[in-house]
């Protein structure tokens, strides 16, 4: 005769230290297209202005994709909003 086991685990997150580096690197793009809108002027070059785009989009896609009620990131839908756009997490290593 078959045995059966059923287990039920649960497990807690801390989601803190996740919660404040998403803040910080929202915070860090902030910065980043707000220098490069305030330096139009100076001659940038295309890499930069490339560079601002991308930053900005990443910055649309992870506030679309957080829930401000819980602060929390939705993989799922940041990862279909890179898909979409035609993006991935390392084309914004280089």
């Amino acid at each position: 005769m078959a045995k059966q086991l059923n287990v039920d685990m649960r497990f807690t997150a801390d989601t803190s230290n996740a919660k404040a580096q998403l803040q910080d690197l929202q915070s860090q793009l902030d910065k980043l297209t707000k220098i490069s809108t305030s330096t139009s002027g100076f001659g940038l070059t295309d890499s930069i202005k490339q560079a601002t785009v991308a930053a900005t989009q990443l910055k649309e896609q992870l506030t679309a994709a957080t829930n401000v009620n819980t602060g929390t990131l939705d993989l799922s839908k940041f990862s279909e909003s890179l898909r979409k756009s035609g993006m991935s997490l390392s084309q914004y290593e280089t």
